[in-house]
């Protein structure tokens, strides 16, 4: 019986690694498959190669294409997209001031439409609230909002 010829070894190995690959998200059984590939390309190359050149040819290979990966390819595949940023779905929204502690610049703004989840949120502001103003979401500050109070005039609540 014939020997399996070394060529097809690495093939398969790194055939089945780049499948492998497609039901994970980490890139490394891509890296090794395509070493294993690489190794196999360097059989046909030179068929007399031992399997510790092989292993050899397959290890400095894996570690190039991780390291090309990780340095090169990776950092440009980053997630540059907004989508589902909860800060962003929060900030400019206009609420109005519901209720107030006592030093008039804590209390709770009510929304007519809930934000994340919810129609009334804590809220602190740089500037004293008045009952019943409108005022508009800066930032967010844990389960808090930041808010600064809209100016009475921009109100066309009066009319």
């Amino acid at each position: 019986m014939e020997a399996i010829a070394p060529s097809l070894i690495w093939g398969v190995v790194g055939a089945a690694l780049i499948v492998i690959e497609v039901f994970s998200s980490t890139f490394v059984a891509l890296c090794i498959g395509l070493g294993a590939l690489t190794a196999m390309v360097s059989v046909l190359i030179a068929p007399e190669l031992s399997l510790v050149w092989q292993l050899v040819v397959w290890g400095i290979s894996t570690t190039i294409y991780t390291v090309l990966f990780f340095t090169v390819l990776k950092p440009r595949m980053r997630n540059e997209t907004t989508a589902g940023d909860p800060l962003l779905a929060v900030c400019g929204q206009c609420g109005r001031v519901a209720s107030l502690e006592d030093d008039a610049r804590r209390g709770t703004i009510e929304f007519t439409q809930p934000l994340l989840g919810n129609r009334t949120w804590h809220a602190t502001s740089d500037t004293p609230l008045v009952l019943n103003q409108d005022a508009i979401v800066d930032d967010v500050d844990g389960n808090s909002l930041i808010v600064h109070p809209v100016p009475t005039h921009y109100n066309n609540k009066e009319q």
